[in-house]
């Protein structure tokens, strides 16, 4: 070959890896994983019962109603006043709602200071009723 010859492959070489390397990361060539979403549960261990004698009530706590802000999964934050934002990689697993009105239901039965504490889907009988909304 000609030295003119193989001296335009060599440049035509170093141009095509160079445009690779400034153009691969838009084709995924060079890109750094995206962080995947993280999602958060409320978990603690239902409270001790109390050696006292249950009242004679049926509680059932029902289905927490919510802002409509918090009714979803998304976690937000308040950067300035009447605005919020959501974070885009953390997230609720449920329901804020939800997990208030199970949780409450669960600690209230473990407690042992009612004869029983009922969660909102069940078809039992309760002589009492609880609401409550997360805000």
């Amino acid at each position: 070959m000609k030295p003119a010859l193989t001296r335009c492959i060599v440049i035509a070489a170093v141009c095509l890896a160079a445009g690779l390397m400034v153009t691969g990361n838009g084709c995924g060539l060079t890109r750094t994983p995206r962080p995947s979403p993280r999602s958060y549960l409320l978990d603690y261990p239902a409270p001790q019962a109390v050696q006292k004698p249950a009242l004679p009530v049926v509680i059932r706590v029902e289905r927490f109603s919510a802002a409509p802000e918090l009714s979803g999964v998304q976690m937000l934050y308040r950067d300035a006043p009447y605005a919020s934002t959501a974070y885009s990689l953390y997230r609720w697993r449920a329901a804020p709602a939800d997990m208030a009105s199970f949780f409450l239901a669960r600690d209230m039965n473990a407690s042992g200071l009612f004869t029983a504490a009922l969660p909102y889907d069940t078809r039992l009988a309760a002589t009492h009723s609880l609401e409550g909304r997360v805000e």
